[in-house]
């Protein structure tokens, strides 16, 4: 896995699932990408453990908490965040509209990836995907600001 934990731990995530039968497979996955899994219950827990500890995936359902699509406390919580608090987490939307990977339509709702729900048969190899493609990206970030902190 790519992605690590500032300790050299497992990384962690942050699952914001409504759906027991997705939350429990997404888990799984999660699990078997050697990733330690907090599981938020509502919209509050989500706050307090997104803000707690430094995950380095949040995977949030569109409708999370049966909430209508567009409305999704959660999601908005993690949107008014500055850069600064959102650059170490990979922020994944589970929805039903847009196709699995667009990266336009990701881009319009402040996440790294968008995964449908018809999809979700296939998350081992589509959350690999989206995990490598984000360190591919963001670890030359990391690995610039590191040097960067060390000149001061």
């Amino acid at each position: 896995m790519m992605i690590k934990s500032q300790d050299n731990q497992k990384p962690l995530a942050l699952l914001a699932v409504s759906q027991p039968t997705t939350s429990a497979a997404i888990q799984r996955t999660l699990e078997e990408l050697e990733f330690d899994v907090h599981q938020a219950t509502n919209h509050e827990d989500f706050t307090y453990k997104f803000s707690r500890y430094q995950h380095s995936l949040v995977i949030i359902e569109e409708t999370f908490q049966k909430l209508p699509t567009g409305v999704n406390k959660s999601l908005e919580f993690i949107n008014a965040l500055p850069g600064v608090q959102r650059r170490h987490t990979c922020i994944i939307l589970i929805s039903r509209i847009p196709a699995s990977l667009n990266s336009t339509e990701a881009f319009l709702r402040s996440v790294h990836a968008i995964i449908n729900e018809k999809d979700l048969q296939n998350i081992k190899s589509i959350l690999t995907q989206i995990i490598n493609e984000y360190s591919n990206m963001m670890n030359p970030f990391f690995a610039a600001w590191e040097k960067v902190m060390e000149s001061y």
